[in-house]
């Protein structure tokens, strides 16, 4: 059985934000640049990661940002990051 590596708390409570989509997701890439997952990244800027939060900032509809955020779940998955929907 596989543990996680990481734990980004806070995820879930972003997601629940009184606040447009825009916002949420400018909140989404701040949430995991702040996390011991992000700061583990080997490449640093030049990652999958920070390129999927780049990409996530300037998501110019929910259509693009929900590939985006697919892209982030699968990287987590890989890379053993929970991203807590509780927290």
């Amino acid at each position: 059985m596989s543990r996680w590596k990481y734990v980004v708390e806070g995820w879930g409570t972003v997601f629940r934000a009184d606040a447009d989509m825009t916002a949420k997701h400018k909140m989404l890439a701040e949430l995991l640049r702040a996390s011991e997952w992000y700061a583990s990244q080997e490449d640093g800027e030049r990652s999958d990661l920070a390129q999927r939060l780049r990409e996530l900032e300037h998501c110019a509809d929910d259509h693009g940002a929900d590939d985006v955020l697919w892209e982030i779940y699968n990287l987590a998955d890989a890379q053993r990051a929970w991203l807590d929907p509780e927290t």
